[in-house]
């Protein structure tokens, strides 16, 4: 592995993404909490996990870390990112897992050109049984596929590897 070190920053949780709650979209304007089931974490930490374990899982970067202490060096990337929805979607159509963050990949990549992205990552899974488990699984599906996307606009941007 002999790509740019990536420093995965805290996740900011913005609203009702802030805590430990599932939450449940029911409406446009109405959402409900899981009464009987929350994150480990606060929501933010359980996506910053998430983002270091499929930035890892890529094998394109030679160190993925979140130390705060640990700052990049000549060939190094920091990946911020604002949780705005983590939550259980119902529609008439069934029912999703929701995920959307916005994201800020910065810093130096090959041959020491600094880079910067920003854009949005949303994705809906279907969840396929109505338990926190099922929603979980299907959070998990939707991330890994908004940050597959989001890693296909950073190489085409020339940040890793080819285009």
């Amino acid at each position: 592995m002999g790509g740019p070190v990536l420093l995965v920053l805290p996740v900011e949780g913005r609203g009702l993404f802030r805590g430990d709650r599932l939450w449940a979209k029911v409406s446009e304007m109405e959402v409900e909490p899981w009464v009987n089931h929350r994150w480990a974490l606060p929501a933010p930490e359980v996506v910053r996990q998430a983002l270091a374990a499929w930035a890892r899982g890529t094998g394109l970067f030679s160190r993925v870390t979140t130390a705060a202490a640990f700052l990049p060096g000549r060939e190094g990337l920091t990946l911020s990112a604002v949780l705005l929805a983590l939550e259980e979607e119902d529609t008439p159509k069934g029912i999703w897992g929701r995920v959307r963050m916005e994201l800020e990949l910065s810093g130096r990549a090959a041959g020491g050109r600094v880079h910067s992205w920003r854009g949005i990552v949303e994705e809906r899974e279907p969840v396929e049984e109505k338990s926190a488990a099922g929603v979980v699984r299907a959070l998990g599906r939707a991330l890994a596929r908004g940050m597959d996307k989001a890693l296909q606009a950073w190489k085409k941007a020339g940040i890793l590897g080819g285009n």
